[in-house]
């Protein structure tokens, strides 16, 4: 009887739970995929998760990014190793796709048009894009997003030059520099945008670009990682041991962990790349940072629920 007991208690704890998620718990085979079967909270988050993206994608111009996005999300959410990780990611992305819903859609995809700078010639190619808002509320943003866009573009044409007035034999193939970015997110405070791209200047291999620019409202100050946080607060420390934590189990990382703790030490030059999107507060560390070139970039979600009282109110408050 005893026996019995323990089965039935067993199965009427995971059988709600497991009508709750939005898959077949039936055929949960990971960590992650049991414990939203067996914890009825997560497996409520989930459903909730799958209808606002349902939601989202319905109202979304670009649904197959939105899409993108999603299995990105996924793929974080799938190296959580502890519920708390899964409740962090699960209320943050929630909380992001509720505004990609209809009614909230101008914040989520603010209306742009493109600009472009592009130089070829026989040695070289260079094409970056960047957003033009057309919202008057944002015209303050638009000079300064094309001055950050020419503090990238100008180090490859003078290196270049350099190069060229040398009589250089320069690589083959030629040198590239490719700008692109993600969709920008436009917040009450503050806009942010996200890119990325690939610069190559001869050798083995290029290096991928990692740029995210925040600029404040309406003035379009650029703002400085250390602008998003409170003076005084110990936001290094803080990004310094979640990172570390967030990457430590990760495959890339050897039995010998200097090359991690000294990337994700607690150092300005660390974190210079922070993009404070919809979902949280993203880290992301360069090829040969915390790992290999063949890693390639590594980028830490921290929600914004795990910063609280050391971001800037008058940035992220209402």
């Amino acid at each position: 009887m005893r026996v019995r007991s323990l089965i039935a208690a067993f199965l009427i704890g995971v059988a709600p739970a497991s009508q709750a998620t939005s898959f077949d718990c039936g055929k949960a085979a990971t960590w992650v995929e049991k414990t939203l079967c067996r914890d009825a909270s997560l497996g409520a988050l989930d459903e909730t998760m799958a209808d606002s993206f349902r939601a989202a994608r319905e109202a979304a111009s670009d649904p197959d990014s939105l899409l993108a996005e999603q299995r990105a999300w996924l793929k974080r959410r799938n190296r959580c190793s502890n519920i708390t990780c899964l409740h962090d990611l699960y209320e943050a992305r929630i909380q992001a796709l509720r505004t990609r819903a209809p009614g909230a859609r101008d914040q989520a995809a603010p209306a742009v048009s493109e600009g472009r700078i592009t130089d070829t010639g026989p040695r070289h190619s260079l094409s970056a894009l960047y957003p033009v808002f057309t919202d008057a509320a944002l015209a303050e943003v638009n000079p300064e997003v094309r001055r950050f866009v020419e503090s990238l573009v100008q180090p490859f044409l003078e290196e270049l030059a350099n190069e060229e007035a040398a009589d250089a034999q320069l690589e083959v193939p030629p040198w590239s520099l490719q700008i692109t970015y993600a969709p920008p997110y436009v917040a009450p405070h503050y806009v942010a945008v996200d890119f990325n791209g690939y610069d190559y200047r001869g050798g083995a291999h290029g290096m991928p670009i990692i740029a995210p620019l925040v600029l404040a409202r309406p003035s379009g100050q650029q703002l400085s990682p250390a602008d998003l946080f409170l003076p005084g607060s110990d936001w290094l420390g803080f990004l310094s041991g979640y990172c570390y934590d967030e990457l430590q189990d990760q495959d890339f990382v050897s039995a010998d962990t200097d090359w991690l703790k000294s990337g994700t030490a607690p150092k300005a030059e660390n974190y210079q790349w922070l993009f404070p999107g919809p979902e949280g507060l993203t880290v992301t560390f360069p090829p040969y940072a915390v790992a290999p070139y063949a890693a390639g970039p590594q980028s830490v979600l921290i929600p914004y629920a795990r910063l609280s009282g050391m971001l800037r109110p008058d940035l992220f408050g209402p």
